[in-house]
């Protein structure tokens, strides 16, 4: 009988080549613009990956910066707070994507509406970025990537193979895979 724990997180990731690149030395307003760039670009042939792979001058892989993390570095200047947000999209019904969408596409409309900080839009990737620190190896199970993944508070994580950044894990793809495996009959009975 397949087991949950003998799924690698080697087997699910995206490789590093499915992602754009941005320089450490570039702020948050660049990386969310490129973001949404990815987003928009029609030229994929597949569904763009968001996080960016962060990298150094000599062109190594030393992190990946997300929407989550320019967000949570721009958090300190919302003239709300992340609960109220959340409070919002429960009433008015909003998807999280279209929300996440919504922050990318008008970026500078919702910088006035709530009081980003130009400081906060202008900090360095590499000071809100998820470092190479924060992988995971890719023979680990894919349980244990889903605890690492609570456990950081974040939506991927970096995969290395000896030590090298192979791929990005996503949340997502964990919980697809185990969902798959799961008889919800027999858990509801």
């Amino acid at each position: 009988m397949y087991r949950i724990f003998d799924k690698k997180v080697i087997d699910l990731i995206i490789p590093v080549e499915d992602y754009v690149k941005i320089h450490h030395n570039a702020t948050i307003f660049e990386a969310l613009m490129v973001i949404e760039n990815s987003m928009n670009d029609s030229q994929r042939q597949y569904k763009p990956r968001y996080p960016l792979l962060v990298v150094d001058d000599n062109d190594r892989i030393i992190g990946k910066i997300g929407i989550l993390c320019c967000l949570k570095a721009i958090k300190p200047s919302f003239c709300m707070d992340f609960d109220d947000i959340e409070r919002i999209k429960r009433l008015e019904e909003f998807h999280s994507d279209f929300l996440i969408s919504l922050l990318c596409r008008h970026l500078i409309e919702f910088c006035n509406v709530l009081n980003f900080n130009k400081a906060d839009l202008d900090m360095r990737v590499i000071n809100a970025m998820n470092s190479i620190n924060e992988s995971i190896d890719g023979d680990s199970s894919i349980l244990n990537a889903i605890q690492q993944i609570i456990s950081m508070n974040t939506l991927s994580i970096l995969v290395t193979v000896k030590s090298q950044i192979v791929g990005i894990v996503h949340l997502f793809d964990l919980y697809n895979n185990i969902s798959k495996l799961v008889d919800y009959p027999k858990i509801i009975n």
